[in-house]
């Protein structure tokens, strides 16, 4: 009886191993119908593991594709990543996988392939993560085969919506159009449009707006920024007018960085003094000077710092006496010491000694920097 049983088991085992394998050539074959890639690279690649039930033979099938460089491999990834609704993980994988893949084809793929693809994942409100990555997808393949127009096209009507995400990161994706033509109708415009908003758009992307004005035509933004400056009423954009005006080195702004006192913000007071260093005004010595017997111990090291941008004997005098520890005040020890906080004392003798050989550095003299090699060992 029992060997009967057997000889029936091997039977049942030998009819159903021949089906098994023809339902799995057949799942296989149906991706390649749908994906244009042929059997043969799919079986190579073992894409019976994307319909596997287990969740980790399915990610370690999408990661052995990453590996891959064959531009064949392209429709599957872009099929995957639009029709993939059982595990976020591996749908977003491979919108990340359309540049890596991308960059192996021509321009004529992307447009007919690629870009419907990126299209369909931005209109998808309810997969913000998939809109992120397929704008940083979508920039990237534009820096490559030079899009400019297509995607102004398509993000465009992104930027004029009324979805504040969407509308923010359209503003960055737009940002990395480089056609002159477009630069000067669409892009100018809208960070003209962006800068000079105060609801409907982060910091981050006035500041953007910033930068993108300074890059591209200076003339549009600098009266806006020294109004900006001048007017004080926007403190971070203050300060972002600061450090745009440091590399512009405009000698009429020194009168507004000058008008930066103590009782301001200490970020303000820092770019001010950075103007101030970067336009070479003298009296930034002399402020150092007054900060030490009761300003802030970073701030402090932080300006003495550029102390070494700006040079000159009396510079280096400064930083050598810091260095040494002799110009340390006799407030703050009276100070720290009426609180008990001795250690407090060193800490800041080390911090001076540290942005004193750095300033000394920046100016060519090589007197600290053994002690600054023992401060980063």
């Amino acid at each position: 009886m029992r060997t009967l049983h057997a000889a029936i088991l091997a039977v049942l085992i030998i009819l159903c191993v021949p089906n098994q394998a023809h339902a799995v050539s057949s799942k296989v074959r149906k991706l390649s119908k749908q994906t244009g890639v042929s059997v043969e690279l799919l079986e190579e690649l073992k894409a019976i593991r994307y319909f596997h039930r287990d969740v980790y033979q399915r990610r370690a099938f999408i990661k052995d594709l990453s590996t891959k460089n064959k531009k064949e491999l392209l429709p599957l990834v872009v099929f995957i990543g639009l029709t993939e609704k059982k595990d976020e993980a591996i749908r977003r994988s491979c919108i990340r996988m359309y540049s890596h893949f991308g960059l192996l084809v021509d321009k004529k793929e992307i447009r007919s392939l690629v870009l419907p693809a990126i299209k369909k994942a931005l209109s998808n409100k309810r997969r913000p993560q998939d809109q992120r990555w397929g704008f940083e997808e979508l920039v990237r393949l534009s820096k490559w085969f030079q899009m400019d127009e297509e995607i102004t096209e398509m993000l465009l009507p992104l930027f004029q919506g009324k979805d504040f995400n969407l509308r923010a990161l359209s503003f960055k994706a737009l940002c990395s159009v480089r056609h002159k033509l477009i630069s000067e109708k669409i892009i100018l415009p809208a960070c003209q449009t962006v800068y000079g908003s105060t609801k409907g758009y982060s910091l981050f992307d006035r500041f953007r707006a910033v930068d993108e004005l300074t890059r591209r035509d200076v003339t549009l933004i600098g009266p806006q920024l020294r109004d900006a400056m001048a007017a004080g009423k926007d403190p971070k954009m203050q300060v972002k007018s600061m450090y745009v005006f440091c590399d512009w080195k405009d000698p009429s702004t020194l009168s507004l960085a000058q008008k930066i006192d103590k009782t301001a913000v200490h970020k303000l007071r820092r770019g001010a003094f950075r103007l101030r260093i970067a336009l070479g005004d003298k009296s930034t010595l002399n402020t150092v000077v007054a900060m030490l017997p009761k300003g802030h111990i970073d701030l402090i090291c932080s300006n003495l710092e550029d102390l070494g941008d700006l040079g000159g004997e009396k510079s280096k005098k400064l930083c050598l006496k810091l260095y040494d520890g002799d110009l340390y005040p006799a407030e703050r020890v009276t100070q720290w010491r009426r609180r008990k906080m001795e250690k407090t004392i060193v800490e800041e003798q080390r911090k001076l000694k540290v942005a004193a050989s750095l300033s000394l550095l920046r100016m060519g003299e090589k007197r600290g920097e053994k002690y600054l090699q023992n401060v980063i060992k």
